[in-house]
């Protein structure tokens, strides 16, 4: 990938990344989260995860988070059903935790 490339794919990506959370932020001022299509919201968080781990294998660390705008209610609710969907329990989470580390 070319540089020119590097820089319009990082610029891309900052653009939409910041609409969505403009959009996602209006939404919830809204109260109107049941409007937001299922299958939308799911491209998203699937995209998100995919990106950030493939991001954190490369060598970047980062928090997962751009702001403290996030409360720990909602990462549990979240970090929960993550889980559930992949049909892993919170104890091999803390034994993967234990064993990726060295």
């Amino acid at each position: 990938m070319s540089s020119s490339e590097e820089l319009r794919t990082g610029h891309e990506a900052a653009t939409l990344a910041e609409q969505t959370r403009v959009l996602a932020d209006r939404v919830i001022a809204e109260n109107a989260a049941d409007r937001v299509p299922d299958k939308a919201l799911q491209q998203l968080m699937t995209a998100a995860v995919k990106l950030y781990a493939a991001k954190m294998e490369a060598g970047t660390r980062l928090s997962p988070f751009a702001d403290g705008d996030v409360t720990a209610t909602e990462v549990a609710v979240t970090a929960t059903e993550m889980l559930r969907a992949v049909e892993m329990e919170v104890f091999e989470l803390g034994m993967w935790q234990v064993w990726g580390r060295s």
